[in-house]
């Protein structure tokens, strides 16, 4: 047999839930042979009725823009479609019954924008009864915002103030206009009482499958209540968790050993320097290269203030010891006389390295001060020494 082929679709237009009639070609030999309904690319099947080969009746489902009707049948395959079928999107009005769920946003549902246009009653669509809005009288709206400054003329808020609504957008409509247009809402209220059969009716399909939901709602919650479902769910998961520990806690262990390894490397790579300072520092005494023990305390001392841990801890300890004999070490050479200026300039220099709350110049010219003290009692000649001295000398030439 060949496909089926959709040749005509009445309305060709509408929102979620109208009622469709299509017409064509090879649609099924019969309800049997009908196996599939698609309506701008949603399945609507389960509400679509086999007429005749020729006719299907179904309703659309919340496919929106412009797409397709393509039928599916057992002996033909999948049809093919010449004319197409535009899906809208539900616009409801404030008190209009729909049978699909609508975004409760007052610009989305009612196609309103509260900050440049104003929200018009119910049904009236603001052409009831020939009353329009002329906007080159109305009260301006500064003077309506000082008098009004809490208020809205949007019905659809809190807020809403009717005499706001009445000033700003119907200031030239008389008594009689505005009475008018109450009867007008009223006969609307009155027309749209059987508006409530007509939109079950029409979406019978839509609400068979909410009923038939909340009884399975309702049966699995009574299911609930009568045993506890959440008991076998609890050792389920103690039984998993324990497969896991006993699958994976041997190679956890291993992994966080290889990680402590791993970083132990990585921090000895990073701070070689101070791991060798020790040595470094011994090293260098023996050479006398004082310049370089310095510049390596100063590096140690900015590391040491950055990085907390008790190796650190011990050799900063035996970092601070040799500090102490490299003190004593250019104290002694300080205190040597005679010396240069230039060495004494230089071990007061690595001193005040070493320890800057010292002063290691006044020491020095302390030292220097007893020096030549004794130089110059070493110099000084007792005249009776002097005397007996020259004596010897003339007896015994």
């Amino acid at each position: 047999m060949p496909p089926p082929l959709v040749t005509g679709i009445s309305p060709r237009e509408g929102c979620p839930g109208i009622k469709i009639t299509i017409r064509g070609e090879n649609l099924g030999t019969d309800d049997k042979d009908f196996i599939g309904l698609k309506i701008c690319g949603d399945d609507c099947r389960a509400t679509a009725s086999w007429m005749s080969p020729n006719k299907i009746v179904a309703y659309a489902g919340h496919g929106q823009g412009k797409g397709d009707v393509i039928v599916v049948t057992k002996s033909g395959g999948i049809g093919s479609c010449s004319v197409g079928f535009y899906g809208r999107v539900e616009q409801a009005g404030q008190f209009q019954e729909v049978a699909v769920w609508i975004d409760e946003d007052a610009v989305t549902l009612f196609g309103l924008n509260t900050s440049k246009a104003p929200a018009f009653l119910p049904g009236t669509g603001d052409t009831m009864s020939g009353s329009t809005t002329d906007s080159s009288s109305v009260t301006p709206a500064e003077e309506l915002y000082e008098m009004f400054p809490t208020s809205s003329t949007d019905i659809t808020q809190p807020n809403f103030n009717p005499y706001y609504y009445l000033l700003a957008y119907k200031s030239n409509a008389t008594f009689d206009e505005l009475n008018q247009n109450f009867e007008h809402l009223q006969r609307t209220r009155v027309d749209n009482k059987g508006a409530s059969t007509t939109l079950v009716k029409n979406n019978i399909a839509s609400f068979m499958e909410a009923v038939d939901i909340m009884k399975d709602i309702r049966r699995l919650s009574a299911d609930d209540r009568k045993k506890n479902f959440y008991e076998p769910v609890i050792k389920l998961i103690e039984e998993i968790s324990r497969i896991a520990h006993s699958m994976y806690d041997t190679d956890l262990a291993r992994k966080d050993y290889s990680d402590t390894i791993r970083n132990a490397l990585n921090v000895i790579q990073r701070y070689k320097f101070i791991f060798h300072l020790p040595q470094t520092i011994e090293r260098s005494v023996k050479r006398e290269e004082y310049e370089k023990v310095i510049n390596d305390l100063v590096r140690a001392r900015a590391a040491f203030e950055t990085v907390d841990s008790k190796v650190f801890r011990n050799i900063q300890r035996e970092v601070e010891q040799q500090i102490q004999n490299l003190r004593t070490l250019f104290r002694q050479r300080l205190t040597e006389f005679p010396s240069s200026i230039d060495d004494q300039k230089l071990f007061i220099r690595y001193l005040h390295s070493l320890d800057p709350r010292a002063d290691p110049a006044w020491d020095c010219i302390i030292h220097q001060k007893a020096a030549l003290i004794d130089v110059l009692r070493s110099c000084a000649v007792d005249p009776k020494q002097q005397q007996q001295q020259q004596c010897k000398s003339f007896y015994f030439p």
